[in-house]
């Protein structure tokens, strides 16, 4: 399926106020990094999917290269970013992601979304 090691994207919708105060999306930012790739495990997909979640993979990377991006591109598919872990002892943070429908650009919200 992936390369256990491989670059992905980490993308940041940039948002502004429109004329009605809602919110319009005029752009993303985008960073490149090298991530572990790894499979949900069994215990995780079970909780995710107690929360209508559908966990796809997660990916590792190393702390100081995350800011809070909720979408990550890996290879020409787009996910969203469910929940992090911190890893201290080695300064990683793991990012458990599930690929949902709707616009490339759009993180997932909650389970009550269709």
């Amino acid at each position: 399926m992936f390369d256990r090691f491989q670059a992905i994207e980490l993308i940041t919708p940039i948002e502004t106020t429109g004329a009605l105060n809602q919110k319009v999306q005029t752009g993303v930012t985008k960073t490149t990094v090298y991530a572990e790739i790894s499979s949900i495990t069994r215990q995780e997909f079970l909780a995710a999917g107690t929360l209508g979640l559908k966990p796809s993979f997660s990916a590792t990377i190393y702390s100081f290269e995350y800011n809070g991006e909720p979408i990550v591109k890996v290879g020409s598919s787009y996910y969203s970013v469910y929940r992090t872990f911190n890893r201290i002892k080695d300064d990683k943070i793991e990012l458990y992601l599930e690929q949902k429908e709707g616009t490339k650009y759009e993180p997932s919200t909650s389970s009550s979304t269709p």
